[in-house]
Parts: structure tokens; sequence; C-alpha cells
């Protein structure tokens, strides 16, 4: 029988518990700070310092009054674009730039797909599923688990099975 030590460490500060110390805290701190236990139970600002802080707030940090407001380059006329318009050939230039920039394996959060029949790697479902003629939602759903085979071999025939090649 093989025993396992699980230590977790606290991001904040880098101190290291081993699970069984973590149960034994958090048994400790169960029911710590609720209902009468808590330092706010049955306590309310008085009326009077409520108003004081309401009128304090009053007028403050709203539109012109608050400090940031029309600080920076990207707001207001201290933008470089300020009251000018981009011509039709400017944004049919940034258009054809951006064109294809973000699909297929280009696609930041693209994951690699491999044909387990061929073993041919893809770098994206959508190229996969292009090449076996059928949608990219049905390889998906194979790669999930949730189907057995999505498509058929452009020249063999057989019933095609993927993989995500990560997992």
């Amino acid at each position: 029988m093989n025993h396992y030590v699980y230590v977790i460490t606290n991001l904040i500060n880098g101190k290291k518990h081993k699970e069984e110390s973590k149960v034994k805290m958090s048994i400790a701190k169960k029911g710590k700070y609720k209902g009468n236990k808590c330092y706010w139970y049955g306590k309310t600002i008085p009326a009077e310092i409520r108003i004081k802080m309401s009128n304090n707030r009053k007028g403050k940090c709203v539109g012109e009054n608050n400090p940031r407001y029309g600080i920076g380059a990207g707001s207001g006329e201290h933008h470089p674009l300020y009251g000018k318009n981009r011509s039709n050939e400017v944004k049919a230039k940034i258009s054809a730039s951006l064109k294809g920039r973000f699909t297929g394996g280009n696609c930041s959060h693209a994951k690699k797909v491999i044909c387990l029949n061929t073993m041919q790697v893809f770098t994206c479902i959508k190229d996969a599923a292009k090449w076996c003629k059928r949608s990219s939602s049905d390889l998906i759903r194979v790669c999930k688990g949730e189907r057995k085979s999505a498509g058929k071999h452009p020249i063999t025939g057989e019933k095609l099975l993927w993989k995500y090649l990560d997992s």
C-alpha cells in the first residue's frame, strides 16, 4: 500500500503545511468568527457619525473633482487621434493586416490535435476538421470522449479517432 504526503505551500507567506495539519487548522477556525463571536455582532454605527461620513464623501471624487479626471493619453483631447478620423484607405490597410492573425494555429488558445489512425498532427482543430471535412465541434466531442469518432479517412474511408496532443 502506498502512502502519499501532500505538502501545501502558502503563496502569501511561503509556509509549508502537510494535508493533515491543514485540516486541523481548518477545524480549529471553523465557526470562530460567526454570529455573536464576530466583532461587529449587534453593533451599529450611530446615526450622527453615519451622517458625518456621508457628508464628508459628498461632492468628492465625482467628475472634475476626481483627481484622476481626464488624466492619461487615452482619454479626451489628450488622445493622439482626438478629433481625427481615419480614412477608408487606412481602415482597409488595418483590416487587411489583422485578417487571419488570430485564426487556426495562430490563435493563442489553439490546441494541437492528433489523428490516431494516421498519427498526423494538426496545429488546431479547425485545420483537422478541414482535412476530414467535418465540423470542428464533432472533433472536439471526440477529443473530450463524448463521441467515438468523427469523419472518415479521405482515401481508406475508415472512421477517424482524435485526441488532444497535450493530454
